[in-house]
């Protein structure tokens, strides 16, 4: 499979609602959800004193830091945190990041060891701090046990399976393009085309799209759901080889021709299973938070202007 069919297959993937949900995850996880968790709790947490709960770990720690001990776990929510490694891998001590990521968990808790020391850790700002660290982290971990019970291979397939079905009998076109700011200049492109200079040559020298006009015009395979519907009409119901235009998009004025047409391809299912997994895990995450707040009273406190 060429890199043009794995880029479209991405593609459509990320279209429709995929794509919104896509953004939803963003807002969710990007806020801080992974982030904080290490950082805020088990990354700057040190030893628990005798009056503090004991964390039932049998495993030695890597090192100790004054005594208080790091664990291999701890290195590991960091690595997620930095989107080194996926939840559910583990970051190998051979690997130099291991030893970045130790290091900065040894200054982590240094610092937190002596906020402690000052007492830092008693003033009511640092307590709420802390406390709005902890629901964040509780809040990560119900997301991860969502998405445990549900993200299997099993569904994961049945997912790809019904993609597939949508798939079967669709058509992709593949075009290019060169867009200008007025009718007239599209016109004069026109003419200058019908006397046989270059379609790429013009493309690179007078379209306003960076992306296709680099590759003289070249847009790539796309469906018909993927771009505005102007471009795409014209585009399905064009003969190859054929130049058409100009015409009105919200990019500018277009002239288009039609290069090739073929049959959706079929993508193996590990090629997009992590399109597949991001997909899933916007959808749990805007249902589960969607689900919560439909069953909760959220009340509004007004406030003086």
């Amino acid at each position: 499979m060429n890199r043009a069919d794995k880029n479209t297959i991405k593609l459509s993937y990320m279209s429709t609602k995929a794509n919104i949900n896509r953004r939803i995850v963003l807002g969710v996880v990007a806020a801080g959800v992974i982030a904080l968790v290490s950082t805020a709790w088990f990354g700057n947490r040190p030893a628990p004193d005798a009056n503090e709960i004991k964390l039932n770990i049998t495993v030695p720690p890597v090192i100790l830091v004054n005594d208080s001990p790091i664990y291999d776990t701890d290195v590991q929510y960091q690595a997620q945190a930095a989107d080194m490694i996926d939840i559910g891998e583990n970051l190998q001590k051979n690997n130099p990041n291991y030893q970045i990521i130790l290091d900065e968990l040894v200054d982590q808790r240094l610092l937190a060891l002596a906020a402690k020391s000052q007492g830092l850790e008693q003033r009511d700002s640092s307590k709420r701090r802390l406390s709005l660290a902890r629901e964040r982290i509780l809040g990560d971990i119900l997301i991860e046990e969502q998405l445990n019970t549900v993200m299997t291979d099993d569904y994961l397939k049945q997912l790809y399976d019904a993609q597939n079905a949508l798939r079967a009998g669709r058509t992709e076109v593949r075009a290019r393009q060169i867009i200008l700011t007025d009718e007239e200049s599209a016109n004069n492109i026109v003419a200058r085309l019908e006397k046989g200079e270059p379609f790429g040559s013009l493309a690179a020298a007078y379209s306003l799209d960076r992306v296709s006009r680099d590759k003289g015009g070249d847009m790539g395979y796309f469906a018909k759901d993927m771009l505005d519907q102007t471009l795409t009409n014209i585009a399905f119901s064009s003969p190859k080889g054929e130049i058409k235009g100009p015409f009105e998009t919200q990019a500018g004025w277009h002239v288009l021709e039609v290069t090739g047409r073929r049959n959706t391809p079929i993508p193996d299912f590990e090629d997009v299973k992590k399109d597949l997994e991001s997909f899933t895990r916007a959808s749990e995450v805007q249902n589960l938070i969607s689900s919560l707040r439909n069953q909760a009273t959220i009340t509004a406190i007004p406030y003086d202007k």
